[in-house]
Formats: C-alpha cells, structure tokens, sequence
C-alpha cells in the first residue's frame, strides 16, 4: 500500500505566483524551499537574518497558537489572527497607522 502526504508548496503549481510577492515585501519566505515549518524557531531565525533587523523590532501574525507561541519566545510581537478586520485594527494600532485608509 503507497501513502502520500499533501503539502502546501509551490510544485507542480506555485499558488503564490500571481501575488508577485517579492514586488510587495522585502523578504518572501517560503517553508517549503527552505525544508523548515513554523513553529520550528529555524524559520524565524532565518526570516530575521534575512530581513537583518531584531525580533524585538519584528510583528508576526497567524491564525494558529502555537506559530505564536514559538515567535512570541524569541521577542517577536504577534497577534492571533482569527478575524481580518480585527487583525486589520490591530496591526494598525501597532504600526500607528490610520484607523482607516
């Protein structure tokens, strides 16, 4: 008997293509390129030398605790993300950006 294991990743098909992410952020860092998954610290440890910047000056969200809780450990601030415009506020009251744009 074969059993096989879905993965999110970018072969035969990269979902993320369309997005054009390295136009819109600094550093794209994807789990599957680099055989790491959160929470493993690896991949945050990897994504702030990427960035050259410190966890203390670093905001991560995601929808799933234990992510949190691995970066949240090394000084990056999170936020749960469950709810869009939640997160939406939030992220703009940690940055100082406007309540609305």
């Amino acid at each position: 008997m074969r059993c096989c294991r879905t993965r999110w990743g970018t072969d035969p098909h990269d979902p993320y293509l369309p997005y054009r992410l390295d136009t819109i952020f600094d550093v794209v860092v994807l789990s599957t390129d680099l055989g790491i998954r959160k929470p493993d610290p690896a991949i945050f440890h990897h994504t702030l030398k990427r960035l050259g910047v410190a966890a203390t000056s670093c905001l991560f969200a995601d929808d799933t605790e234990v992510n949190l809780a691995a970066a949240q450990a090394m000084g990056i601030t999170v936020i749960h993300a469950l709810d869009e415009d939640e997160t939406a506020v939030r992220l703009r009251a940690l940055l100082g950006l406007p309540r609305s744009l």
